[in-house]
Formats: C-alpha cells, structure tokens, sequence
C-alpha cells in the first residue's frame, strides 16, 4: 500500500514551528502528517530561549530511538523528511529499514566524509566552543541559516524560529570520522534499504551542494544509488524561505514516484 503519513524531522536551530507551511501543504494533498519536535524539545522557542537544558540533553541515539518509536506505531511506513540534522535522522532511521522512503534536505553528513569545506565548519564553531547551549547570534544565523533572504525575513527567522544549538549531537558528529562505533555511522551497502533522495540548495553555508553529493556518493560508492536534486539561490532555511513550496512539491512528486 502506498504511504498515507508524512513524518517531518526538524533540524538543528530549530523546531517543527519551521515546518508550518509543510504541514498544511502535504495535509491539503491528502495526508497525515506528523511533525515531532526532539524529544524534550515539545516545549517551544521562547521556552527553550529561557531554559536550554533540554537541548543539553539530546544525543544521537535517543533522537533516533523517538522517532523510530513513532514510526513502528504507524499502520503503514511513512514518507520521512528530515531537514538539516534532520536529514542525518532520516538516514539513520532508514539504515534501520523504517519508512517506505527517505528525504534528506540540507542534511548534515553521515559518517564517512573524510573532508568538510569551511563554510560547514564555521556553522558548527560557535557550538563547538560551548559545553552547555548557548544562543546564538543574529550574525552567526544570519551565516548560517539565512544568508540569501532578505534582512527583513531573516531576522523575522532569528526572532521566530531560532532556539541554541545541542553542543553533543554537533561534537559526535566533529569526531565521527575518529570514532568507528559512531552514531552517525551508517550502513551504506544495506540491500533492502528504502528509497533515499538528497536535496541541496546552491547557496547553503551549512551544508552546500558539496557536502550533500558526496554523502550521496557514499550510496553509490556501495552500489545502492540515492536520488539527488539541487534547487539554485537556496540557503539551508530553503524549507521556510521563497520559493519553498518548489521544494516541498519536488520532494512530493519523488515520494509518490518511488513508493508507487
């Protein structure tokens, strides 16, 4: 049976509030759609803002582990799409054989990238300096997230949509490439795995066209290609920015295609 449920997965930086248009747009084409915050992140931006202890709290495993729960409750396996380390969730759930496919969306890597340009390691710097969450700023957002939008939009973003990072899940991802029991260590060569698609934005800071084809190539390194599209003139908030709805009815268009 084809899939009726669409289950978002929500990036670093940000909450399933960033999914809002999505939500509407796949429930008007008919299907359910979930959106889960990770867990213990169910409580909002503002409260995030004044108490980040949850963000501390976050580790790879159990991110996963709670979306494979809500995935396992489901009468049919889902579409997922996860944007950001979203994306690397999405990956990972599919390595487990959840899903009847899989969309990673401006996705941070998976283990296996011997290589990152700058521009990544410059996003992920201010939380690698801090053992505890701390807000970012404006500036470094603005690098980050939103640095094709206009300066009206993105600082709506900032005020709207940005809570402080999870400094464990980016500091397991900075020694993946030293640790080979990872968590962000993956079976690239897994026969029976689900339909995959990788979508990246041409003007991403945080993960460019760059990062996200060579982690499609580790697929097809092991001869089980994924899909791949790129969308020009996106950042890395390519979910909420302009031109989006391209984006959510692309990724829609895949799906169908590879769960007919």
């Amino acid at each position: 049976m084809r899939p009726d449920t669409i289950v978002l997965i929500h990036g670093m930086h940000l909450t399933p509030l960033a999914w809002e248009g999505w939500v509407h747009r796949y429930t008007a084409a008919g299907y359910r759609v979930l959106a889960p915050a990770w867990p213990g992140l169910e409580v909002g931006v503002a409260a995030l803002r004044g108490d980040p202890t949850p963000l501390a709290e976050q580790t790879v495993a159990g991110v996963v582990d709670h979306y494979a729960r809500i995935i396992a409750e489901l009468d049919r396996p889902p579409i997922v799409v996860g944007h950001c380390y979203g994306g690397t969730f999405t990956q990972l759930l599919l390595d487990r054989g959840l899903g009847a496919a899989g969309v990673a969306l401006g996705t941070a890597p998976t283990r296996g990238m011997t290589w990152l340009p700058w521009s990544t390691i410059r996003t992920h710097l201010p939380a690698l300096r801090h053992r505890t969450p701390v807000m970012p700023t404006y500036a470094q957002m603005r690098y980050t997230l939103t640095n094709t939008m206009p300066e009206d939009e993105a600082a709506a973003v900032y005020r709207r949509h940005t809570i402080p990072p999870a400094p464990r899940l980016v500091l397991d991802r900075a020694l993946a490439e030293l640790t080979p029991k990872s968590p962000y260590a993956v079976r690239y060569h897994r026969p029976d795995r689900p339909p995959l698609l990788f979508v990246a934005g041409t003007e991403d800071n945080q993960s460019p066209p760059s990062v996200v084809r060579a982690n499609a190539r580790r697929y097809h390194r092991a001869g089980l290609p994924a899909d791949y599209l790129e969308f020009p003139g996106r950042c890395h908030f390519s979910l909420g920015q302009e031109g989006w709805t391209d984006i959510a009815d692309a990724i829609l268009d895949w799906a169908r295609a590879r769960t007919a």
